[in-house]
């Protein structure tokens, strides 16, 4: 029995190692069912996936206010239409939210196939080797939780192993073949811009390094007019000035004041070192329960001062003692890399290392380089970095030690696919538990489209909200709920100047709008955070001016939804 089981696995292995598109599509469909099955369904850990849904659904195909990300959103909104289409005959309508998840499954199940093949046939892995090491990614938690999330990283992963692998594939080496992937390499910028850092300064060295200059030439120049194809093309369909120079920067530079870059220093290159340990050991191995242990809560407001954890605090509070076996099995799983580590890399030549292999390890170390200055906290960039780090631990671990340590990497992988279904993919498997979602229960289930929702501090959960209620949502920064605050006081709304902020509902009269929308008999609500505004001399008044405001829902432990009355004429 067991070895006809062993027999019809080595049977299955070859036929998808050998490209059978039978075996290579079941494979497909089954990684996609997984991945859309085990979906998260709180979307605390998310930044973007509200506002890109909500993009989607309700802008127009020509609304270029994101260059970076141009070609995911408008592929994402013809996936959504054609979705749509296809269930309009069963009389069906789909979200963009699932839409774009399910896309996004199809993108980690093609991303996994590709992996296979690049072990296999690229750096000739055995086939034992190449599947645990494609398991690792697939089981990895940061690839696994976004892996049916309404976000772009999976799909722009799928896209530099394509093009990593037409790279390593010889007849792909010819000028002919150079432009077309050239071509596929600035659809891919198009698509997802920092993909630029793999595909123009470390891939085009495969080529190179082979005397193909003119090959490289050939795949710069073909990316070069692709990007400037592409984006000439969305200026023209977004952008309201006659085309210039500085028109075109303007353009391109939208959402640049988002990057914030600190000052370099010894101790901002110690302190973003640690942030990004963490953002990419969170994104191997799930570290969502240790945010129920309160030490661990003040660490991480040390180490992440500008990042807010209380969504993630919330989680966690759910967890109660299966945290000391989520413990256990993180520590283990520390233990096991550690182990494996030490009985491979010592013994690791760098002088024998090919310039395959080579341009791996540039593409780790350029794009971590740069991940690390901007955003070292961030999890969800570093998701980038998952694909090319299999690729290596494959070939630097998996491989030298499968005959040696075989059941030890089984062990791995099987701990690590335990450790974060139970410890990662569960624990946000319930929407009911979303922060957000509870925090704006009331706003999502009695808010109508003429009320209007003021959200200060937590732009978060303004897109939550935009989403997920018909209200008009507008957000402002938490710095600026003095200036609304004294204004409302003083029944002074008249003279108020603030104006929204937040992407594509930036600029927008506070005051106008809430005026507006008593006029035509809405509501205006608002959230305890308005009236934490910092200001000592304010604290008293403010004190003073919010017990007159009805409450109209208070979460456990959340901040209550106020209803904001129209000040007497």
């Amino acid at each position: 029995m067991n070895k006809s089981l062993t027999q019809r696995y080595h049977h299955t292995l070859n036929n998808i190692l050998a490209g059978d598109k039978l075996a290579n599509l079941i494979v497909f469909v089954l990684f996609t069912a997984f991945y859309l099955l085990t979906m998260a369904g709180n979307l605390s850990e998310t930044d973007d996936v509200y506002a890109f849904a909500y993009r989607t659904e309700q802008f127009s195909f020509s609304h270029v206010s994101d260059p970076r990300l141009m070609l995911f959103h408008m592929l994402s909104k013809v996936v959504y239409i054609a979705i749509n289409a296809l269930s309009g005959l069963l009389d069906m309508t789909v979200s963009a939210l699932f839409s774009m998840r399910l896309f996004s499954a199809c993108c980690a199940a093609i991303s996994l196939l590709l992996l296979l093949r690049i072990l296999y046939r690229d750096f000739k892995l055995s086939p034992q080797a190449a599947v645990l090491g494609s398991l690792l990614l697939a089981f990895s938690y940061g690839f696994w939780r976004y892996a049916a999330e309404a976000e772009v990283y999976i799909a722009a992963t799928a896209l530099c192993l394509l093009i990593f692998h037409l790279m390593l594939t010889p007849r792909w080496q010819s000028l002919k073949y150079q432009l077309l992937v050239g071509v596929l390499a600035g659809l891919s910028i198009l698509f997802y811009q920092p993909d630029a850092i793999p595909l123009l300064f470390a891939f085009p060295l495969l080529t190179l390094g082979g005397g193909q200059i003119i090959a490289v030439g050939g795949y710069y120049c073909a990316a070069g007019c692709t990007l400037l194809a592409g984006y000439l093309w969305g200026f023209w369909l977004f952008w309201p000035e006659p085309l210039s120079l500085d028109s075109f920067i303007q353009f391109l530079s939208q959402r640049s004041e988002e990057f914030m870059v600190p000052a370099m220093s010894f101790m901002t290159v110690i302190v973003s070192m640690l942030r990004a340990l963490f953002a990419l050991s969170h994104d191997t191995v799930s570290t969502n329960w240790i945010f129920s242990f309160h030490a661990v809560q003040q660490f991480i407001h040390w180490l992440f001062p500008q990042n807010v954890i209380t969504e993630e605090i919330f989680l966690a509070k759910s967890i109660g003692p299966w945290r000391y076996l989520f413990a256990v099995s993180h520590i283990l799983l520390i233990g096991i890399i550690l182990f494996l580590l030490a009985s491979r890399l010592p013994k690791v030549r760098f002088s024998q290392i090919s310039r395959q292999v080579w341009v791996v390890v540039i593409w780790v170390l350029i794009n971590g380089a740069i991940i690390g200055r901007l955003n070292p906290a961030g999890t969800e960039a570093w998701i980038m970095l998952l694909a090319p780090l299999t690729i290596l631990v494959s070939l630097w671990i998996i491989q030298p030690l499968l005959d040696t340590h075989k059941k030890t990497l089984v062990l791995l992988v099987s701990l690590l696919f335990a450790h974060n279904l139970l410890a990662g993919m569960l624990l946000v498997h319930n929407p009911g538990e979303e922060y957000h979602r509870i925090k704006g229960k009331w706003v999502i289930e009695h808010a109508t489209a003429d009320d209007l929702v003021i959200v200060s501090g937590d732009a978060g959960f303004a897109e939550a909200l935009r989403y997920l209620s018909p209200a008009k949502i507008l957000y402002i920064g938490k710095n600026e709920t003095g200036e609304l605050l004294s204004a409302l006081m003083d029944n002074q709304l008249n003279n108020l100047s603030l104006l929204s902020r937040g992407r594509d509902f930036n600029g927008q009269s506070i005051a106008a709008n809430m005026q507006q929308h008593w006029q035509h008999n809405g509501r205006v609500m608002v959230f305890d955070e308005l009236f934490n505004s910092g200001d000592p001399m304010l604290n008293l008044k403010i004190q003073q001016f919010s017990q007159k405001i009805p409450a109209i829902y208070q979460p456990a432990q959340m901040s209550a939804t106020y209803l904001l009355q129209a000040p007497a004429k």
